[in-house]
């Protein structure tokens, strides 16, 4: 019951600025004040460089929005008045990094004799032993702290 008078409070929330009545006399918000709609910014073909060693010459760029609110750039002079000017630079431009050299996996190296094996053996089990005490004393602990709760 709690949980549908908490929906109900929460969409009640959301709708009631589509009915209250501003200072104007409208309501607070409207589905028209949800335009979504993006800008669509035309840009041309602007080639920065001839892949060459050398510099690109500099450029220049204009920028201006038409009547619509649009945003167009071009490196021609509009007939449009109020054109910005952008210079466009080879100032920032710089070549990528070379890439890493390639990673060389080396074999691990396992020996095929025998007695290392049989030797090395010994070291294991007290390796296994000395993990086996360390996890029989944690699992002791716990059951302590367990037994202390209770």
């Amino acid at each position: 019951m709690f949980i549908r008078f908490m929906i109900a409070i929460v969409v009640i929330a959301i709708a009631a600025p589509f009915f209250i009545p501003g200072p104007n006399g409208t309501p607070i918000f409207t589905l028209d004040m949800f335009n979504f709609d993006k800008p669509s910014v035309s840009m041309p073909d602007i080639n920065l460089g001839s892949g060459s060693d050398e510099p690109a010459a500099n450029q220049t760029l204009y920028r201006y929005q038409d009547e619509a609110g649009n945003w167009h750039f071009t490196d021609q002079l509009p007939t449009e008045g109020g054109a910005e000017i952008i210079e466009v630079s080879d100032t920032n431009l710089m070549d990528a990094p070379p890439p890493p050299p390639p990673r060389v996996e080396r074999e691990p190296e396992i020996s095929a004799s025998p007695l290392t094996a049989i030797t090395g053996g010994a070291e294991v089990m007290e390796e296994a032993q000395a993990v086996q005490e360390m996890l029989d004393g944690r699992l002791e602990d716990m059951d302590q702290s367990l037994n202390d709760i209770r």
